[in-house]
């Protein structure tokens, strides 16, 4: 038994020591990632090591300390609570690095909030695209093996006296190295700087003072803009494609060719050469084509924001307009509609159908992202939900809207499970270009019309060529294109935003169009008034890129702070006047949303 305390010793050693490696492993890991992605993207190979080192410097130390000073206690419950601050501290850092690899963005503590609200779903959309493999579920289990082995070993007594003294005044050194060494700056920061630095920057999340909300709420409402209607009611079917985006294209963006059924169906139809999308996230897109959100930033914290934040209880949405004129207005997915209540928030937009991946129609089917069947279930499910609406003497103009989900982030493809972007995207082209010439058959251009536009950019990296080709707007740029009755074709060069397609459908169908932009009318471009359009960027979310007829900027939000950073061609008043318009917007925007949370909770009363 005399044996014991040194072996006991000797093991402690060894979980201490992987713990400590596993921190500079990680931090090789997330070196090599993004310098891939952004040394890859300037050509410089290397060029960003040091400046991403020192920016990980404190966290990483203050790890570090954290794993010695609770090997080195003799308090098993304070001890036990640094460990496990520690490995918390390295699965986050962990989980950050995969985040980046995936999406080409960083782990935000407001998206675990909104996204993670339905742990089993997650699960299954992880087993579903093969995001857990065995391989993966082998590391889980010894991971967690060796968790409830360093979170239960006693202290170590090599610690102790000048021996743990010394070594802790490594990591000490470390954090204040990381506080005072300048790391440099780099244009895009948000991929250098460490996960927590990374969330505890919340410009977006800074409020208002209070006498800027006052002059907000006390200013007259801009004047409208009238003009006559058109009084139309034709069909339509708005037609959201996944992840859509100009590289993939040739038409475009003429990097790629993986959609040349939808560039040849576009070419013959009015497409759109810089469509800009509101912002990274399908919810968003959403939001922007359905409910007019020309931006969705609400100014909270991350644990106060929900799904669809600013979006609730609106009186002038596509659905519910369309359908104070006579249409009936049906939203069809494959993905589960519980997921950041998507289901829910489409019949408070005033969706009279809504359907999602829990369909008849779908069983038995193979199930991808979110519970989805592939792409062609749901294009045979809408020509059927067509014939239902279509048939009888009595019956009303209808607006379909159609959210696929088969190219969703990871690309995986849906029949031979290859994860391969380029199949994936080859496979989507196929299935819409198929449902075009469905609804080509069967006459449906005669009588209405069909808009296919992504809901955002792809949430993978942006490429050398891509970014040199869009410039600023590589990350919102989107494809869309408008088909068949009512539609001129060619290239509509004018910039237009998701939100622009509500004030185009109510100037179809009403008899005189009152808007706050004037004119902007996806279906007669010619007579649209130019407007600065905004995108809410997903890679920093202080940030918001800002596209006027006269120049193009990005604005960085921080409350009254709140200015531009960058700008071509916007002078000092022209930037103020942007800033001012989209303080105004966001003020407005969370106004209402307060004023919804009090009405829901009175009414649940």
């Amino acid at each position: 038994m005399r044996a014991w305390p040194v072996l006991r010793e000797i093991v402690g050693w060894l979980l201490l020591g992987g713990a400590v490696g596993l921190v500079f492993v990680l931090l090789a890991a997330r070196v090599e990632h993004v310098g891939q992605a952004f040394g890859g993207a300037v050509g410089c190979n290397g060029c960003f090591d040091r400046s991403l080192v020192v920016h990980d410097m404190s966290y990483l130390s203050g790890v570090l300390l954290l794993l010695l000073l609770g090997f080195r206690l003799r308090y098993r419950s304070l001890a036990l609570v640094l460990r496990l601050l520690a490995l918390f501290g390295l699965l986050v850092y962990a989980v950050d690095i995969a985040v980046f690899r995936e999406f080409f963005a960083r782990l935000r503590f407001g998206d675990v909030m909104q996204f993670g609200a339905d742990p089993a779903l997650l699960k299954k959309h992880v087993e579903n695209t093969g995001l857990a493999g065995k391989a993966v579920w082998l590391a889980a289990g010894s991971a967690g093996v060796l968790l409830l082995l360093m979170l239960s070993w006693p202290s170590l007594r090599g610690l102790g006296g000048r021996v743990g003294m010394a070594l802790m005044a490594l990591p000490v050194a470390g954090v204040v190295a990381g506080q005072v060494v300048f790391p440099g700056q780099y244009v895009h920061d948000w991929g250098l700087r460490n996960v927590l630095a990374e969330n505890l920057n919340t410009g977006v999340a800074r409020p208002y003072g209070e006498e800027t909300v006052r002059a907000v709420l006390s200013a007259p409402a801009p004047a409208l803009q009238c003009s006559p209607g058109r009084g139309e009611r034709d069909d339509l079917i708005v037609l959201v494609l996944e992840s859509w985006s100009p590289y993939q294209s040739a038409l475009f963006g003429g990097l790629n060719d993986w959609t040349p059924e939808l560039d040849a169906i576009a070419r013959d139809n009015a497409w759109f050469s810089r469509m800009q999308a509101s912002g990274f996230t399908t919810n968003e897109g959403l939001m922007a084509l359905l409910a007019g959100k020309e931006l969705v930033s609400p100014v909270k914290p991350f644990f106060h924001s929900g799904p669809f934040e600013t979006a609730w209880g609106l009186e002038r949405t596509l659905p519910r307009l369309l359908g104070a004129r006579g249409y009936h207005a049906s939203f069809l997915t494959t993905g589960n509609l519980a997921f950041t209540r998507k289901g829910e928030w489409a019949r408070d937009v005033g969706f009279h159908y809504v359907e999602g991946h829990d369909h008849p129609a779908y069983d038995g089917l193979p199930r991808l992202h979110f519970e989805a069947a592939p792409d062609e279930a749901l294009y045979r499910r809408v020509l059927a939900h067509l014939d239902e609406l279509e048939e009888g003497p009595e019956r009303q103009p209808y607006l379909v809207v159609i959210e696929t989900v088969s190219s969703h982030h990871p690309h995986v493809h849906p029949h031979t499970g290859a994860r391969d972007a380029e199949s994936v995207f080859r496979y989507t082209d196929a299935q819409a270009a198929a449902f075009y010439r469905a609804l080509q058959a069967r006459g449906y251009f005669e009588h209405g019309s069909l808009l296919v536009v992504s809901d955002h950019r792809a949430m993978v990296p942006v490429g050398v060529a891509e970014r040199q080709l869009l410039g600023r707007a590589v990350l919102s740029r989107i494809p869309a294109f408008w088909a068949g009755k009512g539609v001129t074709p060619g290239e509509v060069g004018l910039p237009f935003h998701q939100a622009d397609l509500l004030d185009t459908l109510d100037r179809a169908t009403a008899d005189e169009f009152c808007g706050r932009h004037g004119v902007r009318d996806m279906l007669v471009p010619e007579q649209s008034q130019p407007r600065c359009l905004y995108h809410a960027r997903g890679d920093t979310r202080d940030l918001v890129d800002v596209f006027c007829p006269d120049g193009e900027g990005t604005i960085r939000l921080r409350g009254d702070e709140t200015g531009m950073e960058s700008a071509e061609g916007l002078g000092q008043a022209r930037s103020r006047e942007v800033v001012d318009a989209l303080n105004r917007y966001r003020i407005l925007s969370d106004r209402h949303q307060d004023e919804w949370v009090r009405q829901a909770a009175r009414a649940g009363e």
